[in-house]
């Protein structure tokens, strides 16, 4: 249940192709991968966004993604990019 709040439900608001959203034979293997165990401290200069800016920086948050893997290839790993930049900004339909 809790899965699908962030996988299909995600693709069908962004009327995603069904390849995106689902870990079924044919799909793009995208998946972030988090360890539920991990505590951390939210941090302005660990934001890999463009801003360093958030409400959550100062809190202690659980379950830390540790891997992301976009088209079957990682892409972040350990707190680091680890690739070159690939796929496009998704913006939701209305």
């Amino acid at each position: 249940m809790y899965a699908s709040l962030s996988s299909s439900h995600v693709a069908s608001r962004f009327n995603l192709p069904p390849v995106k959203g689902q870990i079924t034979p044919g799909a793009d293997a995208d998946l972030a991968l988090i360890d539920v165990r991990q505590t951390f401290e939210v941090k302005s200069r660990d934001l890999l966004s463009r801003h360093q800016i958030s409400p959550y920086v100062g809190r202690r948050l659980t379950g830390k993604v540790v891997q992301t893997i976009l088209r079957g290839k990682t892409v972040f790993k350990n707190g680091k990019i680890v690739s070159k930049p690939m796929g496009c900004l998704v913006r939701p339909c209305h």
